[in-house]
């Protein structure tokens, strides 16, 4: 566990990442993008982590890569799977 301000964390994880707010970089996002937005908060969900504040400014466009990462997962909650 990870404590922290009277907390203890079981779950966390500790990114590095490069890029800017993908509104701020491209202006616009195009359907491609917006694919790819979706499909990384869909994987997100498919391991029972909710984003909880998923908005353009969360999404940062890496110009070297091509490639969206979605950030700042502080209000993110963890959500175990139902038994069968």
């Amino acid at each position: 566990p990870y404590y922290y301000d009277s907390g203890v964390y079981e779950h966390f994880m500790f990114l590095s990442y490069g890029g800017r707010p993908v509104l701020r970089e491209l202006g616009e996002v195009d359907t491609g993008v917006t694919n790819e937005i979706l499909t990384a908060l869909s994987r997100l969900y498919q391991h029972s982590v909710l984003h909880c504040d998923a908005e353009p400014c969360n999404v940062l466009y890496d110009k070297r890569t091509g490639r969206c990462i979605i950030v700042d997962l502080m209000l993110a909650e963890f959500h175990a799977r139902q038994p069968l």
